[in-house]
């Protein structure tokens, strides 16, 4: 049975690995990705809410706008740029 320290240091292992493989743009597009459409969803509800007349619609579509990066899972777009970089550099002499 796993331990919560095993669990930690197979976690962080992970997120090291994660981190070297990926560049440094790579990861600010990942998190942009990932904290972008709760801002988009947020903005969206408050111009419902407190918007009148083109706010209404302005909120609706920022609704819309956040569903396109929710709905598309990102890891395999960098998985693939990882397994490219991988494949360019084997074949380097």
């Amino acid at each position: 049975m796993m331990g919560i320290r095993d669990v930690r240091s197979a976690l962080k292992q992970r997120r090291e690995e994660r981190r070297r493989l990926l560049t440094k743009g790579e990861r600010a597009i990942a998190w942009s990705l990932a904290f972008a459409p709760s801002l988009l969803v947020l903005g969206g509800i408050a111009l419902l809410v407190w918007g009148k007349g083109a706010g209404h619609g302005v909120g609706i579509a920022l609704l819309i706008v956040a569903l396109l990066p929710m709905a598309v899972p990102i890891s395999p777009f960098l998985q693939a740029r990882v397994r490219r970089r991988k494949a360019q550099a084997a074949r380097r002499p």
